[in-house]
């Protein structure tokens, strides 16, 4: 009897009507590539790979997770190949649902790693949810993934799923940081409003100053208790961080009525 022809991304079935039986299925690869076969069938069953001349090339009966069998292997073009399939108990007779197609590779790349930054294998006829370890690029967010090298628009982000039937290369797509700067008045009034620094551009602070009754205003400081201000108004700041800038304030000199002081100018 002749063996049957597998088509490359099929479901198909192993009808074993005798016990003890194997079906045998052939294949001759038009293009050479990682290829799988697949059953998510409840019983146990078994799968080997032969080459042309008989040789056992690769064995599976226990595939963990969701498969109850799964082989995958490299196959060459024009070469022919015999998959069997046999259930794990010689007695038990029926049906064997399985799949058999590619294995596609999803690759991720970005333009601070050389090369392919990670990859991922997707299963014919398997949705496969993207994840990898995260790339980093100072000054940037990683906001997703593209199709396209060139684009800015996300695709994909992590834990998305991946239902192509291709394969592709993902691109990072990255957002460069800004960071709020936010101005307290610290006990007087009139804060002049926030700002947006971007990374890597210097940022001159607000020129406009508060005011607060009795007290002169001397700068700003990251410290709320500061006596001496780290900025001036209209100075530049160049931190890479969210930032509240407190106002430093010195209090005025105090005249009473019918007294004798000193103005000392330095």
């Amino acid at each position: 009897k002749q063996d049957d022809v597998l088509t490359v991304n099929s479901t198909n079935n192993a009808v074993i009507n005798n016990a003890g039986e194997s079906k045998f299925f052939k294949f001759t690869p038009s293009e050479s590539g990682k290829y799988v076969i697949y059953s998510t069938t409840e019983s146990d069953v078994y799968v080997h790979l032969y080459d042309s001349s008989n040789e056992l090339i690769e064995g599976n009966d226990d595939a963990g997770e969701r498969y109850n069998v799964k082989l995958q292997y490299e196959l060459v073009a024009g070469e022919k190949y015999y998959f069997e399939i046999k259930y794990y108990d010689a007695t038990e007779t029926g049906t064997i649902p399985f799949t058999f197609g590619k294995v596609y590779a999803v690759s991720y790349k970005a333009e601070t790693y050389d090369g392919v930054f990670a990859t991922q294998e997707k299963d014919y006829g398997i949705d496969l949810v993207l994840d990898c370890e995260l790339p980093t690029k100072e000054g940037y967010t990683l906001i997703g993934w593209s199709t396209s090298a060139t684009s800015s628009t996300v695709a994909y982000v992590i834990g998305d799923t991946y239902t192509n039937e291709a394969n592709v290369t993902l691109y990072a797509v990255w957002e460069i940081n800004t960071y709020e700067v936010t101005y307290d008045a610290n006990g007087g009034e009139n804060a002049p409003a926030g700002q947006v620094k971007t990374h890597f551009e210097d940022l001159t602070l607000a020129t406009e100053e508060p005011t607060r009754f009795g007290y002169t205003f001397l700068g700003w400081s990251t410290d709320a208790t500061a006596t001496t201000p780290e900025y001036v108004a209209g100075a530049v700041f160049t931190v890479e961080a969210d930032t509240v800038l407190y106002a430093v304030w010195k209090q005025d000199d105090v005249l009473t009525v019918n007294s004798t002081n000193n103005a000392v100018i330095n």
